[in-house]
C-alpha cells in the first residue's frame, strides 16, 4: 500500500518525467508514462528530496 509520502513523490517524478518528454519532443503512450514513473520512482527510493 502507497503512503501519502510516496504519492507525492511519484507526483513530483511524473511531472519531471513528463516535463522532459515534452523538452526533448517525446511522446509516450499513458501506459508506458505510468511504467516510465514507476521505474525512476523504483530508482529513487530513499532520496527525500528532488
Amino acid at each position: 500500500m502507497k503512503t501519502k509520502l510516496t504519492i507525492e513523490v511519484d507526483t513530483k517524478i511524473h511531472k519531471k518525467y513528463k516535463a522532459f518528454c515534452k523538452k526533448n519532443g517525446i511522446v509516450m503512450s499513458k501506459r508506458l508514462e505510468g511504467l516510465m514513473a514507476k521505474d525512476i520512482s523504483e530508482i529513487l527510493v530513499g532520496i527525500p528530496k528532488l
